[in-house]
């Protein structure tokens, strides 16, 4: 992932979320935690507890191994590293079974006997009912020393740390000793409550990402010319669902226009088709000539126009299909069939290629023919004399329509499937061919693809799905 689409993430608001929570629980950490350590006067009188604290939890832990070897912190390097900054410094160590002195001899300080009561059970942290533990602090020469100690059989302990006038520790290194050294027990129930939190919004986050997610890929899949387009209102946030009504009400506004529309072009159409067959037969009652000529064919023109606009408008208005079975080929071939004279008067060479004489598809055999027809046209209206134009049909239900023609630019690849779009634009015909084309191929759940074919032209592929 490269940083600029890291860096685009920035905008979700999840991340946004996420990254807001896990700033609060640094704060609080900081708050609670790092500021009290940091904040504490490293000058004080006493700069040297750290380093005792920390003799004293070195031989606890070792205290605590099932084969302690209480000599081996004769050769801590921590407690080494003390020394050598405190000519003073001593500690005494002793277990019910073994002990270990270093530097001066033990004080031997008399402690409470009995501090503790406790029921004696068997699953009892103490085998005992009564015992003493502590962390008691003394004073040696002037300087302060620790001491700690548990009486209780079978867990006895006691330690002397004294001698220790010198921190032999930075802040820094304080800090992060105090981090490392953290126990999960003690925290233990603020990680489950902040870890809980953190789950718990993560959750509530995902969930509504998760719905708007869905919202879009429900608005990517609308078809414009289907009817009852609406996003789903339910299993959303509550503030997104007014903006969701909002559009669904725009949604049912645009269809109304739409509808509106499409009852224009076809009404229009259909008014247009009587003044155009009374000129048709007023045109005969002229004298044969060029202009007789140039009128019948912008006539002609203008028919084809008004056929197509009906067409357009009527497949528009189609909501569902009931499709029959159909043989793809055949209609290939009677389309190629009726195309040929034209081919042939502009002096190029329309080619079928398939290798099987059926191929079933479902669906409506007349559509077929036209969107198939519109191809082989916009070939014809593109190709100059000489060119092939080679119709294809595959045993998967595709039909191949290429031509040899200019092509069409990487910027007009999608245009040229809206109405009244041409390419290129001072071509031949009225743009609607391609529309037309799309039109059928949406109401046969299919699709229509184009790209340039190698060497030069356009190769339109109509994608039919399978015959159940």
């Amino acid at each position: 992932m490269t940083p600029g689409k890291i860096w685009a993430y920035r905008s979700s608001l999840f991340v946004q979320l996420t990254v807001l929570y896990c700033v609060v629980l640094a704060m609080l950490f900081v708050q609670f935690f790092i500021l009290p350590f940091w904040s504490s006067e490293p000058g004080g009188t006493d700069a040297a507890a750290f380093d005792r604290n920390k003799v004293s939890g070195i031989i606890y832990g070792e205290i605590l191994k099932k084969d302690a070897d209480l000599e081996s912190l004769l050769q801590n390097k921590t407690i080494l590293r003390i020394a050598r900054l405190n000519p003073k410094f001593r500690f005494f160590a002793e277990t019910e079974g073994d002990h270990i002195s270093f530097g001066g001899p033990p004080r031997r300080l008399r402690l409470p006997e009995s501090i503790y009561t406790l029921d004696p059970r068997p699953d009892a942290p103490y085998p005992c009912s009564n015992f003493a533990a502590g962390n008691f602090p003394f004073r040696e020469a002037g300087i302060v020393g620790r001491v700690s100690y548990n009486n209780c059989p079978g867990k006895a302990y006691y330690i002397e740390v004294a001698g220790v006038e010198t921190s032999s520790f930075s802040r820094g290194e304080q800090l992060w000793d105090f981090i490392t050294s953290l126990q999960f027990v003690f925290f233990e129930s603020h990680l489950l409550l902040g870890g809980g939190i953190l789950l718990t919004a993560l959750l509530i986050i995902f969930q509504a990402v998760y719905s708007l997610r869905k919202l879009s890929r429900v608005a990517k899949e609308f078809d414009p010319d289907r009817k009852h387009n609406a996003l789903p209102e339910t299993g959303l946030p509550l503030e997104v669902r007014p903006l969701v009504r909002a559009l669904n009400e725009m949604l049912s506004r645009v269809e109304e226009a739409h509808e509106k529309h499409n009852f224009f072009l076809a009404t229009a159409a259909h008014e247009l088709r009587t003044p155009l067959t009374i000129m048709r037969t007023r045109l005969e009652d002229l004298i044969d000539g060029e202009i007789k000529d140039q009128l019948r064919h912008d006539i002609r023109g203008i028919a084809t126009l008004v056929e197509q606009l009906l067409r357009l408008t009527r497949l528009k208005s189609v909501e569902d299909l009931s499709p029959k079975p159909v043989n793809l080929v055949d209609v290939v071939r009677a389309v190629c069939a009726n195309r040929a004279p034209l081919a042939i008067e502009q002096g190029l060479d329309l080619q079928l290629n398939t290798d099987r004489d059926t191929v079933p598809i479902a669906g409506d055999r007349e559509m077929i023919a036209i969107a198939i027809a519109n191809l082989v046209d916009n070939a014809l209206s593109v190709s100059r004399k000489g060119d092939v134009i080679s119709v294809v049909v595959t045993p998967n239900g595709e039909v191949r329509v290429r031509d040899q023609g200019p092509g069409v630019t990487a910027e007009r690849r999608e245009q040229i499937f809206h109405p009244f779009a041409k390419s290129p634009p001072n071509r031949p015909g009225h743009g609607l061919g391609l529309a037309i084309v799309r039109a059928v191929m949406t109401l046969h759940k299919g699709a229509v693809e184009h790209h340039n074919a190698p060497g030069g032209g356009s190769e339109f592929t109509l994608h039919f799905p399978p015959s159940a």
